[in-house]
């Protein structure tokens, strides 16, 4: 039989007259040594320790920044879960967002932290480098909104006094033409011309990813990871029920729909496919570029040595994808374009022809309360414009 761990429970101790008990690293005094009070506090200290999961419990007044931080933080790796348990990214995200709020405030106390220090820091993150971050009026709103949610967090939990949260709620949004914050451009579409001199310098997969996200209007990071298990080929239309989306968590569905067009672009992706494999690979663009480099190369050149020992994925990433059309762009000589962008020039196509409703149901753009019938005539409406475009 195993032998059942006994939990070590730190005991009384005593100092210059006084009891003490050390939980987490952290001298905690209870009374004189000796009293039958301080017995008593210390094993109600130890009870509430206990059901705490053994964290030390410190009292609102005395809670730093930092102490927050760390707690939130371990929240944030437990909740922002895919509903396969793989990690979001969001909690990199709200990492980054709180750098330089514990930069200047980690030793201080939460209790004191209001609305003129988060103005003071604010103003930081949209001052021009390097005396700022040089952050837009757009991002820096997005990244104080994930700092009061930290303190939001921390009244729910109890560690932070309720007007401590109000307070910091009073700080309204930068709005446009009303600061010194930068600006950003608005997202346009990307001119058909960039991006036909663009394909030629692009992989095979990347530039089917790039003709796809301008037939589906689907975000880029949709494509990356289907598989031809995800792909419904019984009608007409074929669909991708997509579990892992941008709204997944609010319980709205994404589905991805391949008109004849797309079709005859995944086919060649589809054949000797595992049905778990990624259709899209590095790998393969690798493979494809190497094989290129060898027919082009005279009898009496010299074979190349890698320049790279980097691991190619069995997927592309957002950021891979994007850094492939970023050199494609380079080798084409025109402005460089996102994948993103693609996304606003097939939105504009589709409501051009078809109308706001199409666009936004081809799009995904739904809010949690449609109707099952309106969402049955948008699944129509969805497969008559994707046999025309897509």
């Amino acid at each position: 039989m195993h032998s059942v761990k006994k939990i070590r429970i730190p005991s009384l101790r005593q100092c210059n007259g006084r009891g003490f008990v050390e939980l987490n690293g952290r001298r905690m005094y209870l009374g004189p040594w000796g009293m039958g009070e301080t017995q008593v506090a210390y094993e109600r200290t130890i009870a509430d320790w206990l059901a705490n999961g053994r964290q030390f419990l410190i009292p609102k007044s005395e809670m730093t920044v930092m102490e927050l931080t760390v707690r939130y933080m371990e929240h944030c790796k437990v909740y922002y879960r895919k509903p396969d348990g793989s990690d979001t990214g969001t909690t990199e995200i709200i990492k980054y967002a709180l750098k330089p709020f514990l930069l200047f405030h980690s030793t201080s106390l939460v209790k004191n932290f209001g609305p003129r220090a988060l103005k003071s820091l604010r103003e930081y993150m949209t001052r021009e480098k390097p005396e700022g971050l040089g952050w837009s009026r757009t991002y820096t709103n997005s990244q104080v909104r994930m700092i009061r949610r930290m303190f939001r967090w921390g009244v729910e939990e109890e560690l932070v006094a309720p007007e401590v949260y109000q307070a910091l709620s009073a700080v309204e949004g930068l709005k446009a033409g009303r600061s010194d914050a930068r600006e950003t451009a608005k997202v346009l579409p990307v001119p058909m011309l960039d991006v036909e001199a663009a394909l030629p310098y692009l992989s095979s997969p990347v530039r089917a990813l790039t003709q796809l996200q301008l037939l589906t209007a689907s975000r880029g990071g949709e494509l990356l990871g289907l598989r031809l298990v995800d792909i419904d080929m019984r009608e007409d239309i074929w669909k991708a029920h997509l579990n892992d989306h941008k709204t997944a968590h609010k319980g709205l569905e994404r589905v991805l729909r391949f008109g004849p067009k797309a079709k005859v672009i995944l086919r060649p992706f589809m054949d000797n496919r595992a049905l778990d494999a990624y259709l899209f690979s590095p790998k393969e663009a690798e493979d494809e570029r190497h094989n290129m480099a060898q027919t082009h190369r005279r009898p009496n050149q010299a074979v190349d040595t890698p320049k790279t020992n980097r691991t190619l994925g069995e997927r592309y990433t957002p950021h891979s994808y994007r850094r492939a059309i970023e050199r494609a762009c380079v080798k084409a000589k025109v402005p460089n374009w996102t994948p993103h962008r693609l996304r606003h020039t097939a939105a504009t196509t589709i409501r051009a022809e078809f109308g706001l409703e199409a666009a936004q149901v081809v799009l995904g753009h739904a809010t949690a309360d449609v109707t099952q019938t309106y969402a049955e005539r948008n699944s129509a409406l969805a497969n008559d414009v994707l046999t025309k475009i897509g």
